[in-house]
Parts: C-alpha cells; structure tokens; sequence
C-alpha cells in the first residue's frame, strides 16, 4: 500500500509538473496571466456591476469569484484530458482517477495567484476582514473534495457519453449564473433565490461569505454544515459509484 502510494504521488507530481510547463510555455506574461485575467474580472464584477453588488464589499466579491475559479478550472481540464490519456493509462498504468487530480491541484495553484492580485484590492478598496474567515479552511476543503467529486463523476461518464463534454459549457454557465457571484442573494426574488439555493456553489460560497462577516463563535453557528457535508458526501459516493463501474472497460471507451 505505502509502495503504491508512494508511486501515485510521484505520478501525480509528474503530470502537474507537465501541465505547469504546458500552460507558461511561449507565454511572454507567463504566471501573471493567470493573476491579470482573474482580477479583471473582479474588477468588472465589482466595478460595473456595482448597482447590483449594493451592499456587498470587496471580500464578499472576491469570494464569489474565488469560489468559481477554484471550481470550474478544475472541471473542464479533467474532461479534456482524460480522453487523451490513453496512451499514459496504458503504457504508464496511470490511474484515471490521477488526471482529474491534477486538474484540480492545477485550479488550486491558478486560484491562489488569483488571490495574490486580489489583496491589491483589499488594499486599495479596504475591507473589515473578521476573525470568522479561519473558518473557511475547512470549507475550502470540503470544496475542493466536491470539486474532485464532480471532476471524476463528468470526466469518467465523458469517456462512455461524449455528450457530457458537449454539454458542459451550457451546464456551467447555468452553475455560474444562478451562484451569487455577482451579487448578494438576498436580492433576488423567492423564485430565483429558491433555484439559486439548490446550486450546490451557492452553498459554499454563503458559508464563506459568512466567515468573513463574522466573529469565529458566530460563523460556526451561523454556517449550515450538514447542508455542505451532505453535498460533500454525496458527491463523493456517486464517484466512487462511477469509478467502480469504469475501471474494468475505461481504456477500451478511451
């Protein structure tokens, strides 16, 4: 076990190293893309879009986004390349499951760029950060366990229903607009605030919202965990479920 552990990690490793050499190659901005482009957005969500964000500061801005990126980078990466990876699956033995891995620790390195360009606004706009926002640690990784959830459940069922892929782009700019990443929820009305609770990114984007708003005592009771484990778990079955299913015939579909 230890041994096989162990030569999962150096594969992990080996993959990530590729996929960071692939995305600066030939860049002339190279990393800092990958902070200018986020922050852009931030810029436009917070700036431009400021009638709708009323009441609604920097943190709670950049949370939103943050959120998103760390979700939706990891997702589509994970689809793309695990149908060309046949030939690693075969002659290498990587294990499918390895690929969406990667693509979700590539998301955690782009995202943790985005937040360095965000305390430029931090900075520049100020923001009352509170002592609740330690909380998010454990959020964020209930977070990135969905995330790899979601990544292995699409990027598994891609390889047998191509249709998956297809539909990815329309399915993620439906996750998108019903989160409250540019706006608070409390603003919309009952019909679209009900659609917008059922979107799972909803859920931890207001759990982390009310870290940042709130003393440590009162962002643990404030924070519906059940409802962010129950999404957490859930997830987490259906691709262990999936994964069961795949691994006996994954190459031949490739």
């Amino acid at each position: 076990m230890a041994w096989l552990l162990r030569n999962e990690s150096k594969v992990l490793k080996a993959l990530l190293q590729k996929k960071i050499r692939k995305s600066f190659h030939k860049s002339v901005l190279g990393v800092f893309w990958h902070m200018l482009i986020p922050a852009v957005q931030l810029f436009i969500f917070f700036k431009v879009y400021g009638a709708i964000n009323a009441g609604t500061d920097i943190m709670a801005s950049i949370i939103g986004l943050f959120v998103w990126l760390l979700f939706n980078n990891a997702i589509l990466p994970s689809i793309q390349e695990l149908i060309g990876s046949k030939s690693l699956i075969i002659n290498l033995k990587v294990s499918p499951y390895l690929i969406p891995a990667s693509g979700v620790l590539m998301s955690i390195l782009f995202t943790s760029l985005f937040l360095l360009s965000a305390c430029a606004f931090i900075a520049i706009y100020g923001s009352n950060i509170q002592s609740g926002l330690i909380l998010s640690i454990p959020i964020i990784l209930l977070l990135l366990i969905f995330t790899y959830s979601i990544a292995v459940i699409v990027s598994l069922s891609n390889v047998y229903f191509r249709d998956i892929g297809m539909l990815w782009n329309s399915f993620s700019f439906l996750l998108f607009i019903t989160a409250p990443i540019l706006y608070p929820i409390n603003i919309l009305p009952n019909v679209l605030s009900n659609i917008a609770i059922a979107n799972p990114i909803t859920q931890f984007i207001i759990a982390m919202r009310t870290c940042s708003e709130n003393s440590v005592m009162t962002a643990v009771s404030g924070i519906n965990w059940a409802t962010l484990i129950i999404i957490t778990l859930s997830s987490a079955t259906i691709a262990l479920w999936i994964n069961h299913l795949a691994k006996k015939d994954i190459v031949a579909n490739l």
